[in-house]
């Protein structure tokens, strides 16, 4: 196992990419590399990354979105293992270690996850603070950030979805599944979700009918096995 590659993509992520980095250069079982793939930002972004120096790979494309800027760092990657960091969230320090110690040793196929929890971003103001409505307990986190598997296995699954402006990773997940890939969920927190003010899912309101897509195109595929 040549080790875990981390996969960064981001958008106008200069307030929170530098925490994120952070959280990724500070796991007690070290990544093999950390990709940033900048999908076209037009704010100091490319500063921030540029802090990290040797310590990350960084590569900027054209606005082509989350699904593709993931796909472009996943086809750089090296190690045996990939996992994946959105800009805006972070890591706990034992996050890898955990869940590259629960993968199988029979080397099946399998995604890895962890517990989440949602907070609200310090730079919020207490009005904003205040005017959001969240679960701060610790959650089952199927979601990008708590993954962890073997590149193989996202192959097998094959590509996050480009079209998508919304839901693509809801999308591969059903995929995996339906590729009898496995699942472990481990009991620990291994990220904290960032909840602020640019949340793509907030920014991206009027792209909810990817949502709809999505689920219509796993429930045909699935009409079809």
């Amino acid at each position: 196992m040549r080790g875990v590659a981390v996969v960064i993509p981001v958008h106008n992520g200069e307030l929170y990419l530098g925490e994120a980095v952070e959280s990724a250069l500070s796991q007690t079982l070290a990544p093999a590399n950390i990709i940033i793939v900048d999908d076209g930002s037009e704010d100091a972004t490319p500063d921030v990354a540029r802090r990290f120096h040797s310590r990350v790979d960084y590569v900027r494309q054209h606005r082509s979105g989350a699904a593709a800027a993931r796909n472009r760092g996943v086809a750089m990657t090296t190690g045996d293992l990939v996992a994946f960091l959105d800009a805006d969230d972070v890591w706990l320090p034992d996050k890898l270690q955990r869940q590259t110690e629960a993968m199988p040793e029979d080397e099946a196929a399998v995604m890895v996850f962890g517990r989440v929890v949602q907070f609200a971003s310090p730079d919020l103001d207490e009005l904003s603070r205040a005017a959001l409505q969240f679960n701060s307990d610790p959650m089952p986190g199927p979601c990008a950030s708590t993954l962890l598997l073997r590149r193989r296995d996202f192959m097998r699954a094959g590509w996050f979805d480009p079209r998508l402006s919304l839901g693509d990773f809801v999308e591969w997940y059903a995929r995996a599944r339906d590729a009898n890939i496995g699942e472990v969920a481990l009991n620990a927190v291994v990220c904290r979700r960032r909840l602020h003010q640019n949340n793509m899912s907030r920014r991206l309101r009027p792209a909810w009918s990817d949502y709809a897509k999505v689920l219509k195109g796993v429930l045909d595929r699935r009409r079809l096995r």
